[in-house]
């Protein structure tokens, strides 16, 4: 009986979308001394989201997916079109059928959390800032010991949290609360605790220190236009772009849905104790020297990974644009598409490497403007090089599409962040390979 167990409020919805809804709810930890059907002591509660589909959405979805595959394959078998058959209707109704139908089995979802979690260290990262929060204080007591190690625990502490501002994570799944139809995760809210500071050499050196946090949707940014809502600005649009180009290029596993919706900010404010006066605190409570942020990524149910060839493609586009070769990249895409036409086509190759070298070459000659979110769009670069490829007749995978998608909608949340930020800067290492030995 979950009932027992978990509570879910069902007046208190954090969120609703096409196919299921998220309420806030309570897990009910106990021990071997805790009756089940008792009261629970309240510090035995966890709160939790629960995510829950909406009824017969199952039915709903697999009529219409049926109804889009049927029409697809209609058009592809009686318009004897050339761009008709270039489309590849029924392989594009495929792909989206086998993404909508991930949508409707929360389970997947969960593994799909489980892996973003792993790709971003999430679970190492939680476990040592746990370790650092409530092992290293009582480690030691006193002596020289208490004062080397606590001077260690110190400083490992403040490089996990206080100087790496560019955290990305994603909730986690709750072990034993994953089903088809339901998907209980951890609750990314506020809260406020008191730790202990290790910044001295004896037990009465442990300073009383208040951590508090909240939680609010990136786009609550994006109306700060104060000279410190600017710099929170420009210290979330880094890591948000460094993390997509992960997804891409180090572990080809990525997040489709990244919607502002989709992405949350939880700042977190540590202040020390002491006998300031409470205008004193506040301002340092607002000060951005006093914030870090951690960005955490929400409904993984729709996720994409490309084949080698469009990873390696994808690869060689970023690099053309650095290195100004859209006419190779051109070629080598040619050579790896498997259905092309345009070889076959009198100087069709030739024309087709001159496009891409068209596009390319506008695109590298805006490095003088810094290559910026503000002065370039890689949506649209994307965009024409696929409108290229429908052209000249070279098939891209159908999962091209949503990594164009997906770019254009979170480049277009960064240049709401950062216009400035230069994409050189975070692209060159993860299209030449360094970033890759990096993130590994």
């Amino acid at each position: 009986d979950y009932s027992k167990k978990m509570i879910v409020f069902p007046n208190e919805v954090l969120g609703s979308g096409c196919v299921a809804q998220v309420y806030r709810g309570e897990l009910i930890s106990h021990d071997e001394h805790t009756d089940l059907g008792s009261n629970p002591n309240p510090s035995h509660k966890k709160a939790v989201a629960v995510k829950i589909l909406h009824p017969n959405i199952a039915a709903s979805l697999d009529r219409d997916l049926m109804l889009m595959s049927r029409v697809a394959s209609l058009i592809h078998s009686m318009i004897p079109l050339e761009i008709i058959r270039c489309l590849n209707l029924p392989r594009a109704a495929e792909n989206f059928v086998d993404i909508m139908k991930y949508q409707v089995d929360l389970r997947t979802e969960g593994e799909n959390l489980q892996r973003f979690r792993s790709n971003f260290g999430c679970d190492e990262r939680d476990q040592l800032r746990k370790d650092l929060t409530h092992k290293s204080p009582n480690m030691w007591q006193n002596g020289f010991l208490d004062s080397f190690v606590s001077g260690v625990f110190s400083r490992i502490a403040k490089s996990v949290s206080s100087e790496k501002k560019d955290i990305v994570s994603f909730p986690r799944p709750v072990e034993g609360w994953i089903a088809q139809d339901v998907l209980v995760e951890d609750l990314i809210s506020d809260d406020s605790t008191q730790d202990r500071n290790v910044s001295g050499s004896s037990k009465d050196a442990y300073n009383a220190q208040t951590i508090s946090s909240t939680v609010s949707p990136i786009a609550d940014f994006l109306s700060d236009d104060s000279i410190e809502g600017m710099r929170s600005r420009k210290a979330l649009a880094a890591p948000l772009l460094r993390a997509f180009l992960k997804m891409v290029f180090v572990d080809n596993f990525i997040h489709c849905d990244l919607h502002p919706g989709n992405v949350i900010v939880k700042t977190i404010f540590e202040e020390t104790n002491d006998q300031r006066s409470m205008h004193d605190q506040n301002e340092a409570k607002n000060s951005y020297e006093n914030k870090r942020f951690e960005i955490y990524f929400l409904d993984a149910g729709i996720v994409t990974s490309l084949s080698q060839v469009d990873k390696q493609n994808l690869k060689d586009l970023f690099k053309s644009v650095i290195l100004n070769d859209g006419k190779e990249v051109g070629r080598l895409m040619v050579d790896r598409a498997k259905h092309e036409e345009c070889s076959q086509i009198d100087g069709g190759l030739e024309a087709f490497s001159n496009g891409m070298s068209g596009i390319v070459s506008e695109f590298h000659d805006k490095r003088d403007s810094g290559l910026s979110l503000g002065a370039i769009g890689i949506g649209e670069l994307l965009g024409r090089v696929l409108d290229l490829c429908r052209v000249y007749k070279v098939e891209v995978d159908p999962s091209m599409a949503n990594i164009v998608i997906s770019t254009l909608v979170l480049e277009g949340l960064g240049r709401s962040l950062d216009s400035d930020l230069n994409l050189i800067d975070f692209a060159f290492p993860f299209v030449i390979g360094s970033a890759v030995d990096r993130f590994k």
